[in-house]
């Protein structure tokens, strides 16, 4: 997997460094240079449209204190880290109402329209289809945090401190309550979050926007004077605390060692931080949402998990949203899809330890050691994605005979092979045989995956032919001899676009989940 800075400009890889003083030991140097490497790339893809929007950006969002109006409104999620914030994010996004952040944006801020296209498709093989610290469904094209793109754009957070240099994560958390920022530091992150918006709104411009990020949980006050206090609601989930304690510290051990640039804090120093800005993030919530103007609807994990569909409806009423046939619907359908909700670190779990003493306020708070709500069944949908495995292995067939049709012409006319097509042609093989099959699944995904390579192998010949052997005296032998010594006794670019072609074509055969809610 891919780190999630990768795409974030040289610039910001330098602060980083410096501000850690470069002090990246020797077992970490392979992961900094595919880091670094994939920073360029992004730089490149994104350079053209970031030469052109910096001079709008920049007047548009002037000032000591840049804010952004959007008429039609913001909806945030807020929640700690892991409590429950990703599904309730996901389930708001079968709303086609709401336009919100993907991942391709999320990563590469500093793009647009044109490399937030070319990004989609290049992070495919890179991006596994579920998230590396849990089983819940991932891609470019499911909704993203919002805070990742202000990490990516300008370090305005505290991802940083988190998982990749957590030697500055001191430093890094002051970005999570946006207090102790310097004047500069707090204008980078409402310029960031501005500008992102503002890009999300261009082709959407009457379509209120859904942000989640965990982050916002600590500054509800800096969010109204952001977004005003007419423009923005708030809908708050939490969940039992020593269920969230724990998945944050399995969380760190897992991403850590995927991210880190340096050697991770003790595991008992990790779970004292988490505690302390747990609580310090709930009170900050408890005290702004009190005093805000904006509206602010509260929602537990255990109720949403018992009856989905009615506290969304609860929750949508309590901000002022007109509660849809057509939303309940999409709610509905996505539920069926991604089938019983199962979260991991669970309370009741056997062999949990008691609730630390100092996560009580907190379960005060937000009421979570009531009861959940009497379970209500789920309706049935006309919307539900059935699997289809056979018209999957037709369409697989039919795509590479296809391709094939079209790569050995153009092979003859460039008289080139052209064996770079094999990365964009495990795209299409993958994207044909989802689209047919309707469900992935992992056969689908091992056979789109070999047909990449088998399109390949029984391809390279005639192309060879075609395009250069017009120019040898024994087309046939000369061919075989122009493979043999590219292709059999060198590792290059070709047999890098190859893997890179059938792990794409894998990922996506593969998906369980082939559309993102509310798309």
């Amino acid at each position: 997997m891919g780190h999630f800075n990768a795409f974030a400009p040289p610039e910001v890889w330098l602060r980083m460094l410096v501000g850690a003083r470069w002090r990246v030991p020797v077992r970490y140097w392979v992961r900094l240079i595919w880091a670094l490497f994939s920073s360029v790339c992004g730089f490149l893809i994104t350079l053209p449209e970031r030469l052109i929007l910096a001079p709008i950006l920049r007047f548009k969002f002037r000032g000591e204190a840049p804010s952004f109006d959007h008429p039609p409104g913001v909806v945030v999620v807020l929640g700690y880290f892991r409590s429950g914030t990703t599904h309730l994010h996901n389930l708001l996004s079968c709303d086609e109402r709401f336009v919100t952040p993907r991942w391709r944006h999320c990563v590469a801020p500093q793009g647009f329209w044109l490399s937030w296209t070319v990004l989609r498709a290049l992070l495919i093989p890179f991006v596994p289809n579920t998230r590396p610290h849990d089983d819940v469904p991932f891609g470019p094209d499911w909704p993203g945090e919002d805070d990742f793109a202000a990490c990516n754009w300008t370090l305005a957070s505290s991802l940083p401190g988190r998982f990749v240099f957590p030697q500055r994560r001191a430093h890094w958390a002051r970005y999570h309550t946006l207090e102790g920022l310097t004047p500069k530091e707090l204008r980078n992150w409402r310029w960031a979050m501005a500008a992102l918006l503002w890009k999300l709104s261009r082709a959407n411009p009457k379509r209120p926007i859904l942000l989640k990020s965990p982050s916002h949980l600590a500054r509800i006050d800096r969010l109204v004077e952001l977004l005003g206090a007419e423009r923005v609601r708030f809908i708050h989930i939490g969940r039992d605390p020593e269920a969230v304690l724990r998945s944050n510290c399995a969380m760190h051990e897992r991403l850590e060692p995927i991210y880190g640039l340096q050697d991770p804090a003790p595991a008992h120093e990790t779970r004292e931080y988490l505690i302390h800005e747990y609580a310090d993030s709930v009170a900050r919530f408890a005290a702004q949402s009190k005093t805000t103007p904006a509206r602010v609807a509260r929602v537990r994990f255990q109720d949403m998990v018992a009856d989905p569909l009615g506290e969304l409806e609860r929750a949508y009423t309590q901000v002022g949203l007109a509660w849809t046939p057509g939303v309940r619907d999409a709610v509905t359908s996505y539920l069926h899809d991604i089938g019983t909700y199962t979260p991991r670190h669970s309370k009741g779990q056997a062999g949990a330890p008691a609730r630390d003493p100092r996560l009580d306020p907190i379960a005060a708070e937000l009421d979570l050691d009531c009861p959940a709500i009497e379970a209500a069944p789920l309706p049935e949908t006309d919307r539900v994605v059935t699997r289809s495995a056979v018209r999957g292995w037709a369409v697989l067939l039919g795509t590479a005979l296809v391709l094939a049709a079209i790569w050995l012409p153009l092979a003859w006319l460039a008289e080139n092979r052209m064996d770079l097509l094999i990365w964009p042609a495990g795209l299409v093989i993958g994207l044909a045989t989802i689209r047919a099959a309707r469900v992935g699944s992992l056969a689908l995904g091992v056979g789109a995956a070999g047909l990449t390579l088998l399109l390949y192998a029984s391809i390279i010949y005639p192309a060879t032919w075609l395009a250069y052997g017009h120019g040898w005296n024994r087309p046939a032998y000369d061919s075989w001899l122009a493979i043999k010594n590219s292709l059999l006794t060198r590792v290059g670019v070709d047999h890098v676009a190859l893997a890179i072609g059938m792990l794409t074509a894998f990922r996506v055969g593969s998906r369980q989940h082939l559309r993102p809610p509310g798309r």
